[in-house]
């Protein structure tokens, strides 16, 4: 990945966020959460032995998953509901 010093323009602010996904949702499969700095994590680090999936939903969103095991399949596609919905799942349960 470029520096984000190389970007320009509004281009600057997206890419800053890509980063930010990317790195946690690294840290989240590793049970970190945000614990430690993001600062500590480069993109490309071949020490990163784990598989990401973006999905793209919404020009205003990004969204990044990531597993530690290299053999996942993400589902392709997800599927976007309401608090209300969600609620309604976990009670069925």
């Amino acid at each position: 990945m470029q520096r984000i010093g190389q970007k320009k323009g509004t281009r600057v602010i997206d890419y800053f966020y890509e980063l930010w996904t990317y790195k946690e949702s690294y840290l989240k499969a590793m049970g970190l959460g945000i614990s430690i700095s993001l600062n500590t994590i480069s993109i490309g680090d071949e020490k990163i032995n784990s598989t990401f999936k973006w999905y793209h939903f919404d020009e205003k969103y990004k969204l990044c998953v990531c597993a530690i095991d290299k053999h996942i399949d993400f589902p392709k596609d997800i599927t976007i509901i309401s608090i209300a919905e969600l609620i309604k799942i976990i009670k069925e349960k």
